[in-house]
């Protein structure tokens, strides 16, 4: 999960670390999620606008908040402005 997330998320801050709160959250994670739908959500919010830092406090998504099954299902609805799924990258 570290290695998708920091091959595809190079907008985004990068995993140092895998520690023990992050490796609980990876195995919740993959309860609910595939690592085929992780690479999706890492590529959609690698391309969007607010999660890369484009906002109005400079705030950018990492590891941790993707990791957040509520907020990765956000990210695979596009719930967080543009709407990259119809991009040809």
């Amino acid at each position: 999960m570290k290695e998708i997330y920091n091959s595809i998320c190079t907008n985004l801050p990068q995993v140092q670390k895998l520690t023990s709160k992050r490796e609980q959250a990876i195995d919740k994670f993959l309860k609910e999620f595939t690592k085929e739908q992780f690479e999706q959500i890492c590529q959609i919010a690698n391309i969007t606008d607010f999660l890369v830092g484009k906002n109005d406090n400079g705030w950018k998504a990492d590891f941790d908040f993707l990791m957040r099954v509520d907020k990765a299902t956000n990210v695979l609805e596009g719930k967080y402005g543009n709407n990259p799924k119809g991009r040809n990258e």
